[in-house]
Order: structure tokens, then C-alpha cells, then sequence
């Protein structure tokens, strides 16, 4: 299954961290310190854009497939990756936060990054294993 750039983890990411930047504004931290603190917030924005989102970074994952108890994952410089599926991973219509056991990274996969087949596939094999 190869993934496609989400266009709602775009827009989540970006309500997410234009909220986090209302925050800050909203505090009564001096000005230079607020100024200061929106620089790893758009740092965030833009790693995780990047990366999740719109898979442009060599460690963005754009292939995954299934065959037993077992999850494969290839990024986008080449890397495959074997393991089973962590007990972490949730599940949901919408999305699913894919964790794989032996790994401390997660990955956020919308419904909009597959058709709509193969991401009901993807949440099936997942629920069950």
C-alpha cells in the first residue's frame, strides 16, 4: 500500500499548532520571551509537515504492507522496516496511530492517505493482530 500526502493531518497539525501559538500570545510572558517560544513551534509545524504530512523527509513512510502477524513498513530513502504491531496502536475510522513493536516512533495515518479499500484493510488487520 503506498501512502499519499493527508490533507487532514495538514489541516490538524495546523489548528493544533495555530492553537498552541494563541496560547503563548495569551500569556503574560514578557514580549522578547513569547517571540522566542514561536520559534520551536514552527519548527515543530514544519518537521512535522514534512515528515507525516506530506512525506518529503528520507525517514517519512510511504510503503506499508502485511503478510501474517507482521507489519512492513519502507520509508522514503529505501529502509524497510519488519516487526509486529505494538499494543499502542490505535485504531479508529478516521486514522490510526501506528506504533510497531521495538520502535519508539509513532505514525499518524489518515484515511485520506490510501483509498478507502486499502485503509479499511490496514484497520482490519490491525484491529485483529
Amino acid at each position: 500500500m503506498r501512502l499519499k500526502s493527508s490533507h487532514n493531518l495538514v489541516l490538524l497539525l495546523l489548528l493544533s499548532h495555530a492553537l498552541v501559538l494563541i496560547v503563548v500570545c495569551l500569556t503574560a510572558l514578557p514580549l522578547a520571551i513569547r517571540l522566542l517560544l514561536f520559534l520551536p513551534i514552527f519548527t515543530s509545524l514544519a518537521y512535522a509537515l514534512a515528515r507525516d504530512a506530506l512525506l518529503l523527509l528520507p525517514d517519512s513512510l510511504q510503503q506499508i504492507s502485511f503478510a501474517g502477524d507482521c507489519l512492513t513498513v519502507i520509508t522514503r530513502n529505501g529502509i524497510s522496516y519488519s516487526a509486529k504491531v505494538s499494543r499502542q496502536t490505535v485504531v479508529t475510522p478516521c486514522f490510526v496511530c501506528l506504533s510497531l513493536e521495538g520502535s519508539n516512533r509513532y505514525s499518524a495515518i489518515f484515511s485520506d492517505a490510501l483509498d478507502k479499500e486499502l485503509f479499511r484493510e490496514l484497520r482490519v488487520f490491525l484491529k485483529f493482530n
